[in-house]
């Protein structure tokens, strides 16, 4: 399930084709994901606008939660801007905090090329099931199909 979900994330998913998101790694309450910093991550000022780095700690996020056999929906989220993220590509790292039969809460960290913190955010989500997701082209065009 795991290599059907990562091949979805990199083939079939349109918001980690606009921002160029490389899903990298989904085990057990582990979740890692790469975006490079282009034109369409950087905001007016130069550096990786908020909106993008959020993006990237989502699907950070899901990784993590896919790993441990569900699929979710984010309920709230918390974003701590650290450092300004000026040097791609950044890397969103996430782990599982605790679970319930509903709930996850999950803390992912980005940092940048140099390995600088850029932000930490903290995730409540609802668990779905992940044939939810079957629904929405999870399947489609994966070589990894049943």
């Amino acid at each position: 399930m795991r290599e059907k979900f990562l091949y979805h994330l990199q083939n079939n998913s349109p918001i980690c084709k606009f921002f160029n998101i490389e899903a990298l790694e989904c085990a057990a309450g582990y979740g890692k994901a790469r975006m490079p910093l282009e034109e369409n991550q950087i905001n007016g000022l130069g550096m990786a606008h908020g909106g993008a780095l959020f993006t990237l700690a989502d699907i950070a996020m899901v990784l993590a939660v896919v790993g441990n056999g569900s699929h979710c929906v984010t309920l709230s989220s918390h974003v701590s801007y650290l450092n300004p993220a000026k040097n791609g590509p950044v890397v969103a790292e996430a782990v599982l905090i605790s679970e319930s039969a509903k709930i996850v809460h999950v803390e992912v960290n980005i940092k940048d090329a140099e390995n600088a913190p850029v932000c930490r955010c903290n995730f409540i989500a609802y668990k779905k099931p992940v044939n939810d997701a079957l629904g929405h082209g999870f399947e489609q065009n994966s070589p990894h199909a049943a």
